[in-house]
């Protein structure tokens, strides 16, 4: 944001400094044409030491001082676009030294919306390719260029002309200056409706005032700017009613007369609503055609977003620290309790290891307890059998001839025996379920069910019980424990049943990951404190005498059930029967 200096020249100033800039530029144009078409072998220079010949034949060395001298940038490209050789133009066009231009690729220079462009130019160096795209400097600045590539004869590469369009604007500007002060005063006043559309487009305020400090010039801008709705209200407004501090343009004033121009000078505005908004100002005066002060002109930036991002700014920084030390504290906390873990996870570690070893102890005393009630049950038949057979013998010798009392001893010898065999051959049964453990295969749950019913169909005929089910799955188990788990169950459903019919039905629901089996009966249910202990071994709810059993069949279907990997449970209520649920992992095998 720079204002240029205005101060006025003279009309024979302006056309002879037009004449000479003209000439230049001709001969500039018309040298480099013929340097380009090889139409000329040798350059003359007029330097104060007298007339200075250059051959450019055979002669690299000043063949380079050539291409130093002219106005245009100059490259060398090599047949991948990097730059061999340059000029110090095209170096101070992209702004950077002569030596840090050599080995980079042209296109790094080249804006990105301009780079189809320059590919298109560069497919067609091997006839001359032209085109006009945007160069960007090393600070940002983009700069509309004319690029000329053509390949050189013989050599692998190409040679670039690049120039400045600025300068041609500017120097058609000129021409269209010199038309303009030759011809007439309608011209001129053209002329001034541009400089006007130029002052009615600026985003910025621009304003001027005569020595008397009464607006006599304004911007739309301004009028957008200090809220005056267009700019004819603002004419002849004392320019200080501007400023929120009088005191600011006194000040301004004070130091223009001793440097005769400020720039980026910070004030603060004052809008028509009272409001108050921070601006930056570059100042100057403006001269007649005496070069006598005239009054100032003012360009006015208004900084609010400016200075907002600054306060951001600030306070993202205020907060970066804050949030700096609170992560040094959580970090100096997380390291604290890091120790700790580590020191707790030792300990962990310890009571795992001891926790492994205490499983094993029991594991093995487990399989020493099942081998042991194994071994136990199975030595115990013989002397039982043997007890129940003589007593049994007795009772059909002498039942009879003595008296009643010994009659129901014999009685109470015989059942006792009997109900010890069931306990036995129970207890048998449940220590099987680890120590005669078979490998798992596919079971046909409906045959399953049809070799149970088989089994049990007098207790289904005598109980007049009538068993249905659903669609039954294949699952993967041991098919005599299976039988077992359906046979205990549904068993258990036939013999606690009220004063109907048992009603007992399977059905299995599939799941993600395994099978649901439900087996309902409409019997005389559970009392719900009791569900979770019928599964324990011996666990009776009724005596002997209402129900006959040894107390063992849930336990082994327990065992089963777990032995496969699921679970097992009973939902039921006390007259309304019950349902009990068991679940067996799904089969995953590749087929």
């Amino acid at each position: 944001m720079v204002l240029e200096d205005h101060r006025p020249k003279t009309r024979d100033e302006l056309v002879k400094e037009n004449k000479e800039l003209l000439l230049r530029l001709e001969e500039a144009e018309d040298t480099l044409n013929a340097i380009q078409n090889g139409e000329i072998d040798a350059i003359v220079t007029q330097r104060p030491e007298g007339s200075m010949v250059y051959t450019l034949e055979g002669s690299d060395y000043l063949y380079r001082v050539l291409v130093q001298e002219i106005s245009e940038g100059v490259a060398i490209l090599t047949s991948e676009d990097t730059i061999f050789y340059s000029n110090l133009k095209l170096a101070s066009m992209v702004k950077l030294p002569l030596e840090r231009l050599f080995g980079r690729k042209l296109s790094d220079f080249i804006h990105i919306d301009d780079l189809e462009t320059f590919k298109n130019i560069l497919q067609k160096r091997l006839k001359g390719g032209k085109g006009e795209v945007n160069i960007k400097t090393v600070d940002g600045i983009n700069i509309p260029v004319s690029i000329s590539v053509k390949t050189l004869e013989g050599l692998e590469g190409s040679y670039v002309i690049i120039t400045d369009l600025r300068e041609q604007k500017h120097y058609e500007e000129l021409k269209k200056t010199q038309k303009k002060l030759l011809i007439s005063n309608k011209e001129l006043q053209r002329s001034e409706e541009r400089y006007r559309n130029i002052i009615d487009n600026l985003q910025d305020a621009y304003m001027r005032d005569n020595n008397e400090g009464l607006i006599t010039m304004v911007s739309p801008s301004s009028a957008r700017m200090y809220g005056y709705g267009s700019p004819e209200k603002m004419i002849d407004l004392p320019i200080i009613s501007l400023y929120k501090n009088p005191e600011d343009r006194k000040f301004l004033l004070t130091e223009l007369k001793k440097q005769g121009k400020l720039d980026d000078y910070e004030s603060e505005g004052l809008r028509t609503d009272g409001s108050s908004f921070p601006v930056s100002m570059n100042v100057q005066f403006h001269y007649d055609e005496q070069s006598k002060i005239k009054g100032t002109e003012v360009l006015v930036r208004d900084m609010t977003i400016r200075k907002k991002a600054e306060e951001i700014n600030h306070k993202m920084l205020e907060n970066e620290q804050q949030l700096t030390e609170e992560l040094n504290t959580t970090n100096e906390e997380l390291k604290a309790t890091t120790e700790e873990l580590q020191t707790s996870n030792e300990e962990l570690m310890l009571a795992q290891t001891s926790l492994r070893e205490l499983v094993d102890k029991l594991r093995n005393s487990n399989k020493e307890l099942e081998q042991f009630a194994y071994v136990a049950s199975h030595d115990l038949q013989e002397p039982l059998r043997m007890v129940a057979s003589f007593t049994q013998l007795l009772e059909r010798r002498y039942k009879g001839q003595m008296d009643e009392d010994a009659d129901e001893f014999i009685e109470f010898i015989v059942e006792g025996a009997n109900r010890m065999k069931d306990l036995i051959n129970d207890l048998l049964a449940f220590s099987r379920l680890n120590t005669e453990a078979k490998e798992f295969e596919k079971i046909l749950m409906k045959l399953t069910l049809y070799d149970v019913l088989t089994n049990l169909k007098p207790t289904i005929k005598e109980n007049n019980a009538r068993i249905t089910h659903d669609p039954l799955p294949t699952i993967k188990g041991e098919p005599s424990q299976i039988n077992q788990l359906l046979q205990n169950l549904i068993a258990n459903g036939i013999k606690f049943h009220g004063n109907k019919p048992p009603k007992i039905h399977i059905s299995a629901q599939e799941f993600e990951k395994e099978w649901l089996f439900s087996v309902t009966d409409n019997g005389i249910g559970i009392d719900p404190d009791y569900q979770t202990q019928i599964f324990n071994i011996f666990k009776r709810l009724h005596t002997k005498e209402e129900y006959p059993g040894t107390g063992i069949g849930l336990a082994i279907c327990k065992r089963i059930v777990e032995r496969h990997g699921g679970s097992i449970w009973v939902e039921s209520e006390e007259g309304k029967g019950s349902t009990f649920y068991f679940t067996i992992p799904q089969i995953y095998e590749n087929k």
